[in-house]
């Protein structure tokens, strides 16, 4: 069974919303966030945004399908178990994970912080 997540990235003005329909779970869509979200601070974006919104828009499974798809509202997808939000001002970046009960509309906060809690967290539960 796979497991369906959506993703919010935002801005001081606007948004744009993906979906992934396996490996939504913390240990497959969070491990990824936080590899593209590394990649971009390693390289010295002056831009963080637009080069996380690339290099998520463009991620790939080994069978060459894109992992996210471009969707209009998260709330369409009533089947996902986890919903993220990366908001990048200024360059700051703050990550949220909620986690979603099948059928609910309202999911519950388990983690918001940001890049540096963000690799902390995923370290503190053996994910990277």
């Amino acid at each position: 069974m796979s497991t369906r997540s959506t993703l919010t990235v935002r801005s001081q003005t606007s948004k744009i919303n993906f979906y992934r329909h396996m490996d939504g779970y913390v240990g497959g869509a969070g491990k990824d966030l936080y590899g593209v979200l590394y990649l971009i601070q390693t390289q010295q974006e002056t831009n963080l945004l637009p080069s996380f919104i690339y290099g998520i828009a463009n991620l790939k499974y080994k069978n060459d399908n894109r992992v996210y798809e471009f969707i209009d509202s998260p709330s369409l997808h009533a089947d996902r178990e986890y919903h993220y939000t990366v908001t990048i001002i200024n360059n700051d970046i703050n990550i949220r994970i909620e986690e979603f009960t099948l059928g609910k509309a309202i999911g519950k906060t388990f983690f918001d912080g940001n890049m540096e809690k963000f690799e902390s967290y995923l370290i503190e539960e053996q994910i990277i």
